[in-house]
């Protein structure tokens, strides 16, 4: 029977292919390869690439079609469904206002765990990408804005560092422009991590290489980052939104962009409760949330615009030194059992040394010629920083 099938198959193909101008009239043999898609494994993969090859000529047709090759995408067997999603571009190449459409739902099947398929949907959205860049960001951000869970994160993931690699050539102005609003769209209700990959985008666009671009840029990571909220340490939300929307602001920070409300933030409301914050480690094994609190503070610091509360900050600091102080004291048992740590916070301390308290210079010191004792090859391997005022303008 399945046999019959096929050679009925290629049999329609046949008229189809040798109709030429008088395709068109043909509909009935089209209709038939649509039918095909409830045969055997063979009968749908060879359905699939039928129906792209002649679907431009029956528009009577298209829509059932499509949603022919969208029911192969959920087959039950893979090799059927990554046929489906290998055709499935040809199905714009010619009638791009299905690129929306057919995005939105190779996006969702960015989720397969088959790796085999999941190369194919990836390279299958790439193409179309490369064919109608417009139409296939409309549909993948559209996708991005009504989903949640899984399919968003999916989706989030692939498009951020597929645009930058899509070329300017192709990401032209007209299309920048279109990402940042869908972008900004987006920041509206967003996951910490899922900021965290706009930011990147962001942060590559044309909107970071102008000053008026990256005082937006500043906008959102300020309102995203809610500095009149009361921060509450035992929060990992609030303690993560502190450190990661301060480290955002850094590189756009100059005289006309000042960290003032960053800094306020941190001495009025981080600063007094530091000692109250969990030291939990990163997954990659680097220092606490309080270390990384208070070097924030040390980069944001050089760009704070003094204004009339100033001395209260200045009490907030000055009431959290001796926190600071035994955070460097405890830094090098960090490296006691773990010297490939060594380098790090040497660098860490070597930054240190520019501070003007000479009670904490010394104990600065004293925790440098402890790691020298415990690790020295690894205390002299480390890579100072830079300025921290050499920033972007």
């Amino acid at each position: 029977m399945s046999s019959d099938k096929i050679e009925i198959l290629y049999r329609n193909f046949g008229i189809l292919a040798d109709a030429k101008d008088k395709i068109s009239e043909h509909v009935a043999e089209y209709a038939d390869i649509i039918g095909a898609v409830k045969g055997s494994v063979n009968d749908k993969k060879l359905a699939s690439q039928f129906i792209t090859r002649f679907f431009k000529h029956f528009p009577s047709l298209m829509d059932q079609a499509i949603e022919a090759l969208f029911d192969l995408c959920e087959d039950e067997d893979v090799s059927v469904r990554k046929q489906a999603i290998k055709d499935l571009p040809s199905l714009c190449k010619e009638n791009n206002e299905y690129t929306p459409k057919v995005t939105d739902i190779l996006g969702q099947l960015l989720q397969t765990n088959d790796t085999t398929e999941l190369s194919v949907v990836q390279s299958s959205i790439m193409t179309l990408c490369k064919n109608d860049i417009k139409g296939a960001l409309k549909g993948m951000f559209n996708l991005i804005e009504i989903s949640n869970g899984p399919v968003r994160e999916k989706c989030l993931r692939f498009l951020v560092p597929k645009i930058k690699m899509l070329g300017r050539d192709i990401m032209t102005k007209e299309i920048e422009e279109y990402t940042i609003d869908q972008c900004k769209k987006i920041l509206r209700n967003v996951t910490g991590d899922e900021f965290m990959q706009i930011m990147d985008l962001l942060a590559w666009s044309r909107l970071s290489q102008s000053l008026a671009g990256q005082k937006e840029l500043m906008e959102i990571i300020k309102h995203h980052a809610e500095l009149s909220k009361s921060f509450d340490p035992s929060n990992p939300e609030d303690v993560d939104r502190s450190i990661y929307c301060s480290l955002h602001c850094v590189p756009y920070l100059c005289s006309a962009i000042p960290s003032t409300p960053f800094v306020s933030y941190l001495c009025e409301q981080v600063l007094p409760k530091l000692d109250q914050i969990p030291e939990t480690k990163d997954e990659a094994g680097g220092l606490d949330n309080q270390l990384e609190a208070l070097k924030l503070l040390a980069e944001l610091s050089p760009f704070y615009v003094v204004h009339e509360d100033t001395p209260q900050h200045i009490t907030s600091i000055v009431d959290c030194l001796f926190v600071r102080k035994q955070a460097i004291k405890d830094l090098p048992s960090l490296c006691k059992e773990n010297n490939e740590y060594t380098p790090k916070v040497t660098d860490i301390l070597g930054q240190l040394l520019q501070t003007n308290d000479t009670t904490e210079l010394s104990v600065v010191q004293s925790s440098i010629m402890t790691l020298c004792k415990n690790d020295i090859k690894g205390s002299m391997n480390y890579k100072p920083h830079s300025d921290f005022s050499l920033r972007k303008v």
